[in-house]
């Protein structure tokens, strides 16, 4: 019996460049490898609501998920603190307060299997703050209790720059290409997603994880349209979702989606890309917050959103959301054959035998729909 892991396209003997999706409106049979080609027609996905948010997360701006529970925080001006959240009911169960730290404009958290890392990257203003950092602090700090306080000698700092930004003089409000809102951990690197005001683009930086002073080093770009990028995540396949919304109209809502990347970090150059839009503002709220539970599923959540006219106005929500309809071909069609990797929870595999796909749920696996 032979085993195939759904995992990322490494590379392939006698490599053939193209188009590996057969989703793809430009899928190519003959192809060995994807090399970042696929194109697609623009797709539409709902969310499903999962609960209303407490008052004080009306600006929730960021989310990760950890160990059963939800970790969320508020943006510009709000108190320095981390929430754990309820992923059921979307309850508060603790407030975890950073000590020494300070929120000019949270946007994003993120983590790796030891620290969370808090962004305070909000720039649109003036497009011209010198004080961009991300605070690290250790899971293992979190204590019992309903309140807790991380010691500021626990805290570690990452101040940052972008390589490309010379111009620190200020541009006005919502006039800057040096605006960010969405923050990701990968394979060892933190990586920024630009808010992009003055074009079209969402520029993706990298940063170190280790406490220091650095200049973020700009890798690659995705095309958003009219989208503004407010959250990223990265998936256990090494798949990256970004969300955002449009800024005028009807402020129209959308996830994009990443996946079958190559190794390095040029994760829009090499990877598949597609647009999923979701719909408007006055449906779901101002969507901010994005994190995968698994390489599946996952979390969003919007802020507190209401207009004058019509009168419409849209409570902080929590929703989630499932990718597999949309990776599944691509990972059954890229299959390698995989030895020694010990399975973790939310894994895929394809069973040559049966010719279905099967998840791992943690202690066995279970055929998922076709």
């Amino acid at each position: 019996m032979v085993w195939f892991s759904l995992l990322c396209c490494f590379g392939w003997a006698q490599a053939q460049p193209g188009c590996t999706d057969p989703l793809a409106t430009n899928y190519n049979a003959g192809a060995t490898y994807n090399n970042g080609t696929c194109t697609y027609a623009v797709g539409s996905y709902s969310l499903t609501t999962v609960a209303f948010l407490p008052a004080t997360l009306n600006e929730i701006s960021g989310m990760a998920y950890y160990n059963g529970k939800l970790y969320g925080h508020k943006d510009s001006g709000g108190p320095a603190e981390v929430y754990e959240i309820d992923s059921t009911t979307g309850a508060i169960t603790k407030t975890i307060i950073l000590a020494g730290a300070s929120n000019v404009d949270w946007e994003d958290i993120t983590q790796d299997a030891t620290h969370f890392y808090v962004c305070d990257c909000g720039n649109n203003a003036n497009g011209n703050r010198t004080n961009l950092q991300v605070y690290k602090f250790p899971k293992s700090s979190i204590g019992a209790g309903s309140t807790v306080t991380i010691p500021a000698a626990d805290i570690q700092t990452i101040n940052f720059s972008y390589a490309d930004q010379t111009d620190f003089t200020p541009q006005g409000a919502n006039n800057t290409r040096f605006d960010c809102e969405a923050l990701a951990y990968n394979r060892g690197k933190l990586h920024l997603f630009t808010k992009n005001w003055v074009g079209t683009h969402s520029v993706h930086y990298v940063l170190p994880i280790i406490a220091g002073i650095y200049s973020a080093a700009r890798k690659d770009s995705i095309n958003t349209g009219a989208v503004k990028i407010t959250g990223a995540a990265f998936g256990a396949y090494n798949e990256l979702i970004l969300i955002g919304y449009e800024v005028t109209g009807l402020a129209n809502c959308a996830l994009f989606l990443d996946f079958g990347f190559d190794g390095s970090y040029y994760y829009f150059n090499t990877g598949c890309r597609r647009k999923l839009d979701i719909g408007p503002a006055v449906l779901y709220g101002q969507l901010e917050g994005i994190c995968f539970v698994n390489a599946l599923h996952g979390f969003a959540s919007s802020e507190f959103f209401s207009i004058p006219f019509p009168p419409i106005t849209v409570g902080q929500t929590l929703y989630n959301f499932n990718v597999y309809n949309y990776i599944k071909a691509y990972y059954q069609h890229n299959q390698l054959s995989l030895t020694n990797i010990a399975p973790v929870a939310g894994m895929l595999r394809y069973n040559s035998d049966t010719k279905k796909t099967e998840g791992y749920d943690g202690s066995h696996w279970d055929i998922l729909n076709n």
